[in-house]
């Protein structure tokens, strides 16, 4: 019987030869040569500051909330809830998509529906624009939509994952009226 060559743990003589290379470029820290630092002094801010336009997408709401158990919000999370309706806001302004969203969640509620889909699309156009996906969620957490939702994910990647989210809405028999 022969014995198995053995592999030998570690870099290959090319990955050795490669951070040789790498390692010749860095310079060794000393003691003397880091800053001090004062535990008074309150944390360095940052200085760029964010555009005013932009704001803040919330959190999403809480994987198990009030009426969201733990099974719910995981199908939900993975895209395995079927959708009653799908909502596409790409083209939209803002205005006219605040006006869609806000019209089709408070119908498709009407209707008992329990989970939808919304396309916003990325909207990546850089310099901080306010864009229809950075602006949905705090629609819907308005107060004219928040009672008629249990929570919201951002979709799987099959169903337009960044660009889209799904909205579970309140059973029919729970949900308050809009406000406005």
């Amino acid at each position: 019987m022969s014995a198995k060559p053995q592999r030998r743990a570690g870099l290959s003589d090319d990955d050795r030869a490669v951070w040789r290379h790498v390692t010749r470029t860095v310079k060794r820290l000393h003691a003397d040569d880091l800053p001090d630092s004062d535990p008074e002094a309150p944390p360095a801010r940052p200085s760029v500051r964010a555009p005013a336009t932009a704001r803040a997408v919330p959190a999403h709401p809480p994987a198990r909330g009030p009426g969201l158990d733990g099974n719910t919000a995981r199908r939900l999370k993975r895209g395995q809830m079927p959708c009653d309706g799908r909502l596409d806001l790409h083209g939209h302004t803002l205005a006219e998509a605040h006006r869609a969203a806000e019209r089709f969640i408070a119908a498709m509620a009407a209707r008992g529906a329990r989970c939808v889909h919304i396309v916003t699309g990325k909207g990546e156009r850089g310099g901080g624009a306010r864009t229809i996906r950075s602006e949905l969620l705090h629609w819907l957490a308005a107060p004219r939509l928040a009672g008629l939702i249990l929570a919201t994910a951002p979709a799987h990647p099959r169903d337009g994952g960044a660009g889209a989210f799904y909205v579970l809405l309140r059973r029919k028999e729970r949900v308050a009226a809009p406000k406005g």
